[in-house]
């Protein structure tokens, strides 16, 4: 099986290990293509038995956005995500006296390793995730919680995997207490 290289939008050239680029070569720098925001959906809840209010909200999105996939994560997940892909942050995890704490934290973390959308299950939808997000593929999302007053929440976030808001490698990055 040959891969395909584009080296312009006239030409394709079959990659094989004759024709391979050596390693020394000079090969010109590409533009990043833009990364579309993933249809996953992540949510968080401490066990895995979920309230019928929160179980309310969370169908109204999966009603309305049936194509994409819903990952809930309890606490054992979000300390084994913490634990196996950012063993930095697990000392900082740990520590935080208040389990929100522990949530402000991983969602962000959902988003940088994974990307798609982090949606507090105390908010119901209203539209497919698709109507809104789709439009803005390679952007870091936000919700403004009120209408007049310009005020973030990280209740609805979200943004391709490894977005270049989370700055350098999360792997690398310290949040503060």
């Amino acid at each position: 099986m040959q891969a395909q290289v584009e080296r312009s939008k006239e030409t394709t050239i079959p990659l094989t290990a004759n024709n391979a680029i050596p390693e020394d070569a000079s090969v010109p720098t590409l533009p990043p293509t833009p990364s579309r925001i993933p249809h996953i959906v992540h949510q968080s809840y401490s066990t895995t038995f979920l309230p019928a209010s929160f179980t309310t909200f969370r169908n109204s999105c999966i009603h309305l956005s049936p194509s994409w996939e819903f990952k809930r994560w309890t606490n054992t997940d979000n300390r084994e995500l913490v634990a196996t892909e950012y063993p930095h942050l697990l000392d900082l995890y740990d520590s935080y006296n208040d389990k929100i704490k522990r949530i402000d934290m991983v969602r962000y973390l959902y988003l940088h390793k994974y990307g798609g959308v982090y949606i507090d299950l105390d908010m119901a939808c209203l539209n497919p995730f698709s109507d809104v997000l789709d439009a803005f593929e390679d952007k870091f999302l936000v919700a403004s919680q009120f209408i007049k007053k310009v005020d973030y929440a990280n209740a609805f976030i979200a943004s391709p995997p490894d977005h270049p808001i989370f700055g350098n490698d999360l792997r690398k990055t310290s949040f503060h207490s």
